[in-house]
């Protein structure tokens, strides 16, 4: 597995396109996962680290988590075989309550 860097990033950079409000919502959620996290680290761990959705997120979301002093790290698979992504594809219907009929 490969660790991505993640570049700390401050929420202030969101000042042009969230009011105040909005922005305080987000430091707010912020702190407060910093709290619960206290003392421990956060992983996300997909198959790619660029294009698609997960990509995507990950590359857009976890620098603010990173900036708001959030313990996050960011691991890619670098190899994986067809019996893995079906596992995983598993969870994620039944995490999201899809439709887990189109993955027996």
């Amino acid at each position: 597995m490969d660790e991505i860097v993640i570049d700390p990033t401050s929420t202030k950079r969101l000042g042009r396109a969230l009011d105040r409000d909005a922005r305080r919502r987000i430091d707010d959620a912020l702190a407060s996962m910093r709290n619960t996290l206290s003392g421990r680290r956060l992983w996300h761990v997909n198959s790619a680290s660029a294009s698609g959705g997960v990509a995507e997120m990950l590359s857009s979301l976890l620098p603010y988590a990173a900036g708001a002093g959030i313990d996050v790290h960011w691991g890619v698979i670098d190899s994986a075989d067809d019996a893995f992504f079906e596992i995983t594809k598993r969870l994620h219907n039944r995490l999201h309550e899809t439709d887990v009929t189109a993955d027996r």
